[in-house]
C-alpha cells in the first residue's frame, strides 16, 4: 500500500508518502508510445495525457489533477517505473502535501543499558 506502519516507542506510526499530483512518472516500466497532449496544453483531472506499451497492451495515463502539462521526455523513450515524463502545473497548488519537518523535543534519551559498557 501507500501506508508504512511501525511501533515506535509503544506508539503505532502511519507514514504516508507525499501527495504531488504535479508530478506525471511513469506508473510502471515500458515504452513511452505517445503524448495525447502537447507541451504546454491545459488537462483536466482524468484526461489522458500519455499512451504506455507494457508487455504489448497500450495503457493510457490520466492526469492526476486540473493544469499544464510540462512534458520531459520524448515519445518512443523506454522508461522505468516511477521515472518523471513531466510536470503539471497545477489549477489549485495547495493539492500538493508534503510532510512537514518535526521541529519539536525528543526528550532526554540515553543510549539503551546493552550499549552501555
Amino acid at each position: 500500500g501507500d501506508k508504512i506502519r511501525m511501533m515506535l516507542d509503544g506508539f503505532v506510526v502511519m507514514l504516508e508518502r507525499e501527495k504531488d499530483p504535479s508530478k506525471l512518472e511513469a506508473p510502471y516500466g515500458g515504452k513511452l508510445v505517445q503524448y495525447l497532449v502537447s507541451d504546454g496544453a491545459h488537462v483536466n483531472k482524468g484526461d489522458a495525457y500519455a499512451e504506455m506499451e507494457v508487455m504489448k497492451m497500450l495503457f493510457a495515463l490520466p492526469a492526476p489533477e486540473a493544469g499544464v502539462v510540462s512534458l520531459l521526455k520524448p515519445a518512443g523513450s523506454f522508461v522505468n517505473a516511477g521515472e518523471a515524463l513531466g510536470r503539471l502545473a497545477l489549477d489549485d497548488p495547495s493539492l500538493v502535501a508534503k510532510a512537514k519537518p518535526f521541529d519539536g523535543d525528543l526528550g532526554n534519551f540515553e543510549a539503551p543499558p546493552e550499549m552501555i559498557e
